[in-house]
């Protein structure tokens, strides 16, 4: 337990450093391109859109090509549950709420993927791993310069720590939550994601699944694609609206 936490420190303040090495480059944990130009601008958007109607889930944009449906903008963060928390901090600006968020975000997937790993490796093992992990390119750029296409990641390794603890004692309710956040964060990634939670559990259950009938093989896996139907169905005020969107071109 003490090397655990040791470790858990030790991934905290790499992550950390990393971060800081950003900061005092001269730079904010941000970019000047997309990240400053559309994601934070339509965040910013939308909490103001809250602030003048007091309306938490709005259908409708007022100021943007003379009022237009909101769901054409889905995709930068509508319903976020980590951008409504913004809505909360009227005197923090959304380009340094947007920086410590993806700091946080940063640091808590470092925690998660040791966490989510630590069970099927040595403390050693899975302490070189997750350091790899937080120091890959891809990972560290987005964070720091799209935030789009990571936000979603502590919310998958929860999810596939979920499956664990599914596979363990049948309990749900983090796999449930860690889905619906997924979607809520990036509806965009939720297909891959949920293949990759799928994939994993048929994985972590492949002996079982391969010993029994087919019948019973259909039967497990719809149990478990109940709870993936669940979380889908709590999303679906922001996925139904942005697929009707969509259809209507």
């Amino acid at each position: 337990m003490k090397n655990k936490r040791i470790n858990y420190l030790i991934v905290a303040l790499v992550s950390l450093i990393l971060v800081l090495i950003f900061i005092f480059g001269g730079n904010l944990f941000s970019s000047h391109t997309d990240w400053i130009n559309q994601h934070v601008q339509f965040a910013d958007y939308f909490r103001k859109l809250f602030y003048e109607t007091g309306n938490l889930l709005p259908d409708f944009t007022f100021n943007i090509g003379g009022g237009q449906n909101i769901f054409n903008f889905s995709y930068y963060g509508l319903y976020n549950p980590l951008l409504m928390i913004s809505y909360l901090l009227p005197s923090v600006s959304m380009v340094v709420y947007f920086q410590i968020m993806n700091i946080v975000l940063y640091i808590i997937s470092g925690l998660l993927f040791y966490k989510f790993f630590n069970t099927k490796f040595s403390n050693k093992i899975t302490l070189i791993l997750t350091l790899l992990f937080v120091m890959s390119g891809p990972l560290l750029f987005h964070f720091h310069r799209q935030y789009m296409f990571v936000n979603y990641i502590p919310f998958l390794l929860l999810s596939l720590i979920g499956v664990d603890k599914y596979n363990k004692d049948k309990r749900s309710w983090l796999l449930i939550l860690s889905i619906f956040m997924i979607i809520m964060s990036s509806y965009y990634y939720a297909i891959s994601s949920l293949l990759v939670i799928l994939i994993y559990y048929v994985y972590t259950n492949f002996d079982v699944l391969r010993k029994v009938k087919l019948k019973e093989k259909i039967k497990i896996l719809l149990k478990f694609s109940s709870r993936i139907f669940i979380s889908i169905m709590m999303a679906s005020i922001l996925l139904l609206p942005t697929f009707l969107t969509l259809l209507n071109g």
